[in-house]
């Protein structure tokens, strides 16, 4: 889940994205160059990913954990009434946000 909530909240927090980019080994941030905030969700992401990948046979979809489009809407709602977790979330966070992380996660990032 984290890589596609990554894209999603990098933009109201790059910085932060971006720094824990670095803290987990990040190699692609270095330099004075400008980072959109989406590269800074998408280097944060791709960390994720790799660390999973060193871990061994980890699943990175919702999709290879059984979840299919259709459970969607259930966990948009599950998710909404979180607000304990949702208030530290950099953006503001509805259904229609929640909808489309959940189906970047779906699909996943092999």
């Amino acid at each position: 889940m984290g890589p596609a909530a990554f894209l999603t909240t990098a933009h109201g927090s790059p910085d932060r994205h971006l720094e824990a980019a670095r803290l987990l080994g990040s190699v692609n941030t270095a330099g004075d160059q400008q980072i959109s905030p989406l590269e800074c969700g998408t280097l944060l992401g791709d960390q994720i990913v790799e660390l999973m990948r060193l871990a061994g046979d980890c699943p990175l979809s919702l999709a290879e954990l059984g979840f299919v489009e259709a459970d969607i809407p259930a966990m948009v709602q599950g998710t909404i009434i979180q607000q304990r977790v949702l208030s530290v979330v950099p953006v503001q966070v509805d259904e229609e946000v929640l909808t489309n992380t959940f189906k970047r996660a779906l699909v996943g990032f092999r």
